[in-house]
């Protein structure tokens, strides 16, 4: 991830004119712009979104923005391949992103660097070594939340969350 350059984050705005609708029916489409933009949100990180709803009578309705919550903790997320750390995205090699999301998934677990080497490496092209070498990587990347990744002497790693650390890992359905 490129991160020399600010880029201002993109407005949305969502606009659904309801000729002669109910009540009801604006309250049930004021919901799914409500999801929808929350959808939004999630997926186009900083976007800010505009809602109005125009019904039956010649007014519009203008719903406020709610506004953003600050972000506060560790966020892996794997179907996106993201991590940040309070609300901030962080860069991170295949290598180091993969150890992060197989110790995550894993919660409260040793893992062993045999293991580790197992299932993020090929056998064949990594050491005990090139294990130690990416945990302090990630370490001096994850901050103030470095104590996510403990060291357990003599048997390997355990990834410990703390309350704020979430974890997401909602892959995509393959289809046949």
């Amino acid at each position: 991830m490129y991160q020399g350059r600010s880029v201002r984050a993109p407005q949305v705005v969502l606009s659904v004119e309801v000729p002669g609708a109910s009540r009801d029916a604006l309250a049930q489409v004021a919901t799914l712009m409500d999801e929808f933009s929350a959808y939004l949100a999630y997926r186009v990180p900083g976007a800010r979104v505009e809602k109005s709803i125009a019904g039956p009578a010649p007014t519009r309705t203008v719903l406020p923005t709610p506004t953003p919550t600050p972000t506060t903790g560790l966020v892996v997320d794997r179907s996106t391949r993201q991590v940040s750390v309070d609300g901030r995205p962080i860069a991170m090699a295949y290598k180091e992103f993969e150890l992060l999301a197989y110790l995550a998934q894993h919660p409260r677990r040793i893992i062993s660097r045999e293991e580790l080497i197992a299932n993020v490496w090929d056998a064949g092209f990594a050491s005990m070594r090139t294990v130690d070498t990416h945990v302090r990587r990630l370490r001096v990347k994850l901050g103030a939340h470095a104590l996510t990744l403990t060291t357990v002497r003599g048997k390997g790693y355990r990834f410990d969350p703390q309350p704020s650390t979430r974890f997401r890992d909602r892959r995509p359905i393959r289809s046949a």
